[in-house]
């Protein structure tokens, strides 16, 4: 029994195939703008946007720009306690510093954990932003400890609309988790 050669990938069986997926395609296409035909028209390439609009969208902006900063200033003179205040759990894996500015941690350094330059390793170092920490229209919301326990911190925080938020953070030492949930 003799092979017969292959004449590749030009053989007429694979250039059928390819005509009559091809074909599909066109036949299908041609298909969808008959049934859409406002989906295949041109879209303009710059948005035509009048001056009213604009205006009212500076409006818009303005409107939500100082409602939020009265809103952040009415939550911090309504907090009992204005400055930031830092609550350090420490056991033989880990030191956590959380603060009461959006209940974040401050600082995580890791004991027995080290890099490639034997240096222990340590989380949130900025002084800007911490790790997790609760933020509404891009400020931090300060918190008031509620209840520490172990492993266990609540911190509530009331709000200039009546709302309140309260926040629970549940840390796990032995599997360097977390949990946090809000209410």
């Amino acid at each position: 029994m003799k092979q017969q050669p292959s004449s590749g990938f030009f053989d007429r069986n694979t250039l059928l195939a390819i005509a009559i997926v091809f074909g599909f395609w066109w036949a299908w296409q041609k298909y969808l703008a008959g049934k859409y035909p406002d989906a295949y028209k041109p879209k303009p390439a710059v948005p035509v946007v009048s001056k009213d609009v604009e205006s009212s969208k500076e409006e818009v902006l303005a409107a939500q720009t100082t409602e939020s900063v009265t809103l952040l200033e009415k939550q911090k003179e309504n907090e009992s306690v204005a400055n930031e205040e830092v609550v350090q759990f420490e056991n033989d894996r880990w030191v956590l510093e959380m603060s009461t500015r959006g209940l974040g941690f401050k600082k995580i350094l890791l004991k027995n954990q080290t890099d490639r330059e034997k240096n222990k390793i340590s989380f949130s170092e900025d002084a800007g932003f911490y790790l997790f920490e609760t933020r509404i229209h891009d400020s931090p919301v300060i918190f008031r400890i509620t209840d520490k326990t172990g492993s266990f911190v609540k911190g509530t925080v009331l709000l200039s609309d009546g709302s309140e938020i309260e926040k629970v953070v549940q840390f796990n030492s032995a599997e360097f988790t977390g949990r946090y949930s809000f209410y």
